[in-house]
């Protein structure tokens, strides 16, 4: 289009491309970006780099790698690209060179590393003269830390941070006994479920493996866990399986699988009550489970143009949904939380008048209240306790770290918490 936004006109783009990153050539007569394409329901094709010859219309693909990051930079005759990079460091992603031939629009030479170091670079941006380049690197660092609950669950001592790796920690569950948070964590490549407790400096290994394993859940007779796996480099919409182990040993059992698998929560006994949300284009939908023969059945489901945003969480008593559209997917959503009964599906809701939105939510241990992170456009990160009337409690409040989620031990007494801290910095190269 013209500078004044005047005759635009389409250049690239069919239902289920995904474009990111356009950069000029040198010469302005080429357009260099990252393409996706997603369609029915999965990716189809690797992230690629294209050249679109803006006078003839015609595209060359200039590489096509599973490893492509978000940005680009168009350098007089190289492009600049992000690579992630290969496990154990999948977190981490550097920036290479590769000259470009002209006329074929493919590389002509070997590309040249030009960065190393921990993060990932998210943005790149190239001085006019191509001799300097910009870039945003950024680290980000989630652990599980503990802390102890006072004052009947309204106020929170200072939590303790649990896990001592570099790695990325995610607290899902504790044991029965309340003695043991049940994490998942990529500190051996993919990510694996352990167990620990406060006291511990190192954790055990539950589940294993090359798949990545997510969202450990008690059954409700505390025996086993149920969790979600998914393949190496998986993408939310293919196949997940969901496992059984039992928390004193043995091989994984199949309980079901199936496709757009988000979340699992079971309820305490005397409730046998187990659920398994699944996207299915436009709808969310809730279906019961036995975590033993993996039979299922349909009890709820929501429809929405984006419904891989709610987050949702099954009281302990199996009598009632939470439901929350998460305020991190879409900035203009109201805070409400839904309260579903499954007994005869009646629903009310509750408003936290005084924050913006809701990021997560789960029951706390007793089924009277929800733990509810939030955010502010300040950068305020906070957790919050609501009771089922809708009055809300800040317990904890951040600027430094985000405020992830909550998971209540079963006795009520401590919260195994997700929090993270990170970095961004701008680095600069010269005469690369």
């Amino acid at each position: 289009m013209r500078a004044d936004g005047e005759q635009s006109r389409k250049i690239a783009g069919e239902i289920g491309d995904l474009f990111r990153s356009p950069v000029w050539s040198a010469d302005d007569k080429q357009i260099a970006f990252l393409r996706r394409v997603y369609r029915h329901g999965e990716y189809g094709v690797e992230p690629q780099i294209e050249i679109l010859d803006i006078t003839s219309n015609e595209r060359k693909v200039v590489m096509s790698q599973a490893r492509l990051g978000p940005a680009l930079a168009w350098t007089n005759d190289h492009l600049v690209y992000v690579l992630d990079e290969s496990p154990p460091n999948e977190n981490d992603s550097n920036a290479w060179s590769v000259k470009i031939d002209p006329h074929t629009g493919k590389p002509s030479g070997t590309a040249t590393r030009l960065t190393t170091g921990p993060g990932k670079i998210r943005y790149l941006s190239s001085a006019a003269d191509g001799r300097r380049l910009a870039y945003v690197k950024q680290s980000w660092q989630p652990d599980v830390y503990v802390a102890r609950l006072e004052a009947n669950g309204t106020k929170l001592q200072t939590p303790r941070l649990l896990t001592l790796d570099e790695r990325q920690d995610l607290p899902w569950a504790w044991t029965p006994d309340s003695q043991q948070v049940i994490f998942g964590s990529d500190r051996d490549g993919a990510f694996h479920l352990f167990r620990q407790a406060p006291e511990q400096t190192t954790p055990e290994l539950l589940v294993g493996g090359k798949e990545e394993s997510m969202v450990p859940r008690l059954t409700p007779d505390g025996k086993a866990i149920v969790y979600l796996q998914y393949q190496p480099g998986f993408e939310g919409a293919q196949a997940v399986r969901m496992l059984r182990v039992s928390l004193t040993g043995g091989p994984p059992e199949l309980v079901l699988e199936g496709r757009g698998l988000t979340n699992l929560q079971c309820a305490r006994l005397p409730s046998t009550l187990c659920l398994y949300g699944q996207v299915d284009e436009k709808r969310l939908v809730f279906f019961s489970f036995d975590p033993l023969r993996g039979k299922r059945q349909e009890v709820a489901h929501l429809d929405d143009d984006i419904p891989y945003a709610y987050n949702w969480s099954l009281a302990p008593d199996g009598s009632t949904l939470a439901i929350a559209k998460a305020r991190k997917i879409e900035l203009t959503v109201t805070p409400d939380i839904r309260l579903l009964s499954l007994a005869n599906h009646t629903e009310r809701t509750i408003t936290l008048k005084e924050w913006p939105g809701v990021s997560s939510l789960d029951w706390a241990a007793d089924g009277k209240s929800l733990w509810v992170s939030t955010s502010t456009n300040t950068g305020t990160y906070a957790l919050l306790n609501v009771d089922l009337q809708g009055r809300a409690r800040p317990v904890l409040e951040q600027t430094k770290m985000v405020v992830g989620w909550a998971i209540p031990s079963p006795d009520g007494r401590y919260l195994a918490l997700n929090l993270a801290s990170g970095d961004s910095n701008v680095w600069m190269i010269e005469n690369f």
